[in-house]
């Protein structure tokens, strides 16, 4: 969760470490984690995706029955910002998941999974 203690912990800790990945100073985090709000899960349950795969996840599809690239278990999804997708992240909006969730993998996603999207008001 944005601004949650447990992720400023881990941002300090990358500023402190910075010559180590992000992913290994998060990992000795969570080992020695005491914050109650903080649930891991297995790591069966994240799915990484490629920067390739990134991408085809904001292409546009005439298909309305878009499949999911991830697979069923995960629960978190998760990929590293790259300058390819980094114009698509910026137009990530409750609007925008709306407006293209039968078009575009990405928003079919949120829009599946997320469940507070649909209860967005719009007066």
């Amino acid at each position: 969760m944005a601004a949650s203690p447990f992720q400023t912990q881990w941002l300090h800790a990358l500023v402190a470490n910075h010559a180590l990945q992000a992913e290994i100073v998060l990992r000795r985090l969570l080992e020695k984690n005491t914050d109650a709000s903080v649930t891991l899960h297995p790591p069966d349950t994240i799915y990484s995706l490629s920067s390739r795969s990134t991408l085809r996840l904001f292409r546009r599809s005439a298909s309305t029955s878009l499949s999911s690239p991830v697979p069923k278990g995960a629960r978190v999804v998760h990929w590293k910002v790259s300058p390819a997708t980094k114009p698509h992240e910026t137009q990530i909006s409750p609007d925008h998941i709306m407006n293209h969730a039968c078009c575009q993998s990405y928003s079919t996603l949120v829009w599946n999974h997320a469940s507070a999207v649909k209860k967005i008001v719009y007066l």
